[in-house]
């Protein structure tokens, strides 16, 4: 059952966390009117944005991969050396998609004053991708795939070459 767990949750606790924790970088600028305060010393508005998301961008690789590095640990003195050979495939995969992810959490939160604004279009991107996964021509090309199919690349019973 904890296995399940894993593989089906994981990603999706994932998701979410980043979700909540970036979704407020841009509206609280809006709010407490500091991004004002930034474009009015002549800053412009894409460097604003831009430094977020790279700021962003490094919080969670740093987080990512030390999160990585643990795990793999834990795997390696418990379990010996049967990591799979996809690890690092699966892993850049899933990173890739959250990178993805990310930059849309945050072009979604540059686009409303408040976070329900942000989150909708967030769920509206992730729903459409969703909904494009189920024809299978796009299977390959949806950026779904990258998120949905790391387990299955980890586990050996799909090979990452056919992305």
């Amino acid at each position: 059952m904890g296995t399940i767990f894993q593989k089906k949750n994981v990603t999706q606790m994932g998701l979410i966390l980043v979700l909540v924790t970036t979704i407020g970088t841009m509206t609280r600028e809006y709010q407490n009117n500091t991004f004002i305060n930034l474009v009015t010393k002549g800053v412009s508005r894409s460097s604003i944005v831009l430094a977020k998301f790279v700021s962003s961008t490094v919080i969670f690789t740093l987080s990512y991969f030390l999160c990585f590095l643990i795990c793999t640990g834990y795997t390696k003195y418990y379990f010996g050396s049967g990591l799979s050979k996809e690890l690092f495939v699966s892993v850049l995969f899933l990173y890739s998609f959250f990178l993805l992810f990310l930059a849309v959490v945050i072009f979604s939160s540059t686009c409303f004053k408040k976070g329900y604004g942000g989150i909708l279009i967030v769920v509206c991107f992730m729903g459409l991708l969703f909904l494009l996964n189920i024809v299978p021509k796009l299977h390959n090309w949806n950026p779904i795939s990258l998120y949905s199919e790391n387990m299955n690349i980890l586990t050996g019973t799909l090979a990452y070459r056919e992305f």
